[in-house]
């Protein structure tokens, strides 16, 4: 499950230049985009594969251009352990000459929110991130050597930005997709992945000269789940070491819980605070009906504090959601703009400036709903559960309704049946967070297509 939260986070267009296919490709990119838009921006084969998820403990490296946000990085690692659920370790710098990679002396900018749970810590304004490590490291990991004899890469536009990633096995980590090239790249990419079970602070690990799976001939997508180390062929052959920082420590016995993953054909529901950074929605939907070959997000919706019916937007939402959006519905559910997504919403609901803003604050911002589709095992992860509907400063799951056995257009009202809250069980059903649950009555449209939808 090392994909969730990186791995090509969502296949798309976006996927598409996440793939960081070399400059000559990109003609082929362009005349097939369309074709595979869905199959990735909603993510998987027609079989129901998706994207890769690293579901070993270890350490993922990201390449991506300075300034891509198609890439949000895990929140910058608040402790030492080698098991976290997924968070950053460091950045880099890299150029395109082969150089060893040092970590950081600076603390990669973070700030603490108590509200945030499991994710206690977060990068700051990562369109600009720079060279860092994370503060829990420090210092002892300054200066040292991360990566040795690293080949060089190039990214346009800008230079390119190395991301560590740790996350704990079955850790629910999606990786952007395989690198394809070392130079030119235009989108984030993974280089490699290196199991660090039974290791410790000041191990030093050789990257894996195993390719990284894919489910098909292609150097594109679709890919498999990742359950060991392996490197990908632009960095191959993989005489490169990793140095692990002199202050990590091995795994605990029991792994941190982490919030669950929706692994059923459904619609999930999260709300936000406008500005956030924690939360990056998959791509919008670019194909008829509920079912997505991976995942993808079918509409954005404005939350009034007054509550009741909550309208699906007139405005067509662009594919690549990553950043600031404005409310939206996907182009596919164009019978839906206008007519109400959710009835009989709550008064009362207030969202705070979210991180990067100093926490806690009273800042008032506006609420967002996504509204995202998945199919089965579309490796969606919402995030914790609301505790609170009335004060609300990161995102949160607010609800997921089953699809399966559901049709475009139906109204449904939400479960009696709480979600599973920081046990690490899987989502598989129909259920309403615990901040939602004592509220009766309210329900949501699914959303329609002129194609499937009538």
């Amino acid at each position: 499950m090392l994909a969730r939260e990186g791995m090509m986070r969502h296949w798309g267009l976006k996927s598409w230049r996440r793939v960081a296919l070399p400059l000559a490709v990109v003609s082929l990119v362009s005349a097939v985009g369309i074709g595979w838009a869905n199959t990735h921006a909603s993510g998987g084969t027609a079989g129901g594969e998706s994207d890769p998820e690293v579901s070993t403990q270890g350490v993922t490296f990201v390449l991506a251009p300075t300034g891509d946000d198609n890439f949000q990085p895990g929140n910058a690692c608040a402790a030492t352990s080698l098991g976290q659920t997924r968070c950053t370790a460091a950045i880099f710098k890299v150029d395109k000459v082969p150089a060893d990679v040092t970590y950081s002396s600076d603390a990669c900018p973070a700030q603490t929110n108590d509200q945030l749970g499991l994710q206690g810590i977060a990068l700051k304004e990562p369109t600009s991130l720079d060279a860092c490590t994370a503060a829990a490291l420090l210092p002892s990991a300054g200066g040292e050597t991360a990566v040795k004899d690293f080949p060089g890469a190039s990214c346009f536009p800008g230079p390119c930005l190395l991301f560590m990633v740790i996350h704990q096995h079955d850790g629910d980590f999606n990786a952007p997709g395989n690198c394809a090239a070392a130079f030119y790249l235009t989108g984030p990419c993974t280089v490699a992945i290196i199991n660090t079970e039974g290791h410790g602070g000041g191990d030093t690990i050789s990257f894996s000269d195993s390719k990284c799976p894919f489910l098909s001939a292609s150097p594109l997508p679709p890919f498999g789940d990742i359950t060991e180390s392996c490197t990908n062929l632009p960095f191959k052959p993989a005489d490169m070491v990793m140095h692990l920082p002199e202050s990590a420590t091995p795994e605990p016995a029991v792994n941190p819980v982490h919030s669950p993953e929706v692994t059923g054909q459904a619609l999930t529901m999260v709300i936000s605070p406008v500005g956030q950074w924690t939360f990056d929605p998959p791509n919008a939907c670019s194909i008829v009906g509920l079912k997505p070959l991976n995942r993808c997000t079918a509409a954005i919706l404005d939350v009034p504090e007054g509550g009741g019916s909550i309208d699906y937007s007139s405005t067509k939402c662009n594919l690549d959601l990553s950043g600031p959006q404005d409310a939206c519905t996907a182009a596919p559910f164009t019978n839906s703009r206008g007519n109400t997504a959710v009835h009989d919403y709550p008064a009362g609901t207030l969202c705070l400036a979210p991180l990067p803003e100093q926490q806690p604050n009273m800042t008032e911002v506006g609420c967002r709903i996504y509204v995202m589709l998945t199919r089965v095992d579309g490796d969606l992860n919402p995030g914790g559960l609301c505790s609170s509907f009335t004060n609300i400063s990161s995102p949160c799951a607010l609800g997921v309704v089953d699809t399966s056995n559901r049709h475009e257009g139906d109204q449904v009202e939400l479960s009696h049946d709480t979600c599973p809250a920081l046990t690490g069980i899987d989502i598989e059903g129909d259920c309403t967070s615990p901040a939602y649950l004592p509220i009766p009555g309210i329900s949501v449209t699914l959303p329609e297509d002129p194609t499937l939808g009538n």
